[in-house]
């Protein structure tokens, strides 16, 4: 959960510091407790400038394109301010970038976008997204190191944590207000 609250704060972090003060969240319906910590983040993000994202600028909706779409169309049809959209996944991203279109937004001039993941689809999009990169291949090997080494070591449970932190990867669906 800590790297949900790191990927949150950072994503927070970072439009704070091109200047957005008005968020919203398109997050993911997922049981699991992956939105919830990545919306604490955001909002542990924003305090130290005395921010929130209120309930009616979090919008939630299954981890796909055409529920983002539907979600982007909702949240711009609610009337709320906001400059920027803080997507719960690449995906989504995705979605959200194609309903602020359709809707004659232009990204990242009236409305930027972060994502989560890395997907390749973020650098071959336009506008490129911006997005959390998880480092999947670093996580991998450790786990199979760790599987090996577990296989390997009957009875033994390793006494060690490794917390695998997410990094910004900035292209160009930000805009920078400042």
């Amino acid at each position: 959960m800590a790297r949900q609250r790191n990927g949150g704060r950072t994503a927070a972090e970072y439009l704070l510091e091109k200047g957005h003060t008005k968020i919203a969240l398109i997050t993911s319906t997922y049981r699991n407790r992956d939105p919830q910590a990545r919306i604490k983040g955001v909002q542990q993000g924003l305090a130290p400038a005395n921010l929130t994202v209120p309930d009616s600028r979090i919008i939630y909706a299954e981890p796909n394109i055409d529920a983002a779409i539907a979600s982007t169309q909702q949240l711009l049809a609610s009337g709320e301010e906001f400059t920027a959209i803080i997507a719960y996944n690449d995906m989504m991203a995705v979605g959200v970038a194609h309903a602020l279109q359709q809707a004659g937004k232009r990204v990242p001039e009236d409305i930027s976008i972060i994502g989560f993941d890395n997907l390749f689809v973020c650098s071959t999009c336009q506008p490129q997204l911006t997005t959390l990169d998880y480092p999947i291949a670093e996580m991998a090997t450790y786990a199979t190191q760790l599987t090996i080494e577990l296989t390997n070591k009957a009875n033994s449970i390793p006494s060690r944590t490794h917390l695998f932190m997410p990094e910004l990867r900035e292209r160009n669906s930000v805009a920078d207000l400042n």
